[in-house]
């Protein structure tokens, strides 16, 4: 749910925040979860920046 806020509705940390009524910090740790698992998956160098 965070990642399709975020990457597919461009919601700001904040806004998704406030919309699923959660800290900051802890839509901060999906979204770094969700990029590391990204780069797993796509086997992208660690270097190719997502978001």
């Amino acid at each position: 749910m965070i990642l399709t806020l975020h990457f597919l509705r461009q919601l700001t940390v904040a806004e998704i925040s406030g919309k699923l009524g959660v800290p900051e910090r802890a839509v901060n740790a999906v979204l770094a979860s969700g990029r590391a698992r990204l780069h797993a998956a796509l086997n992208l160098p660690s270097q190719f920046p997502l978001g």
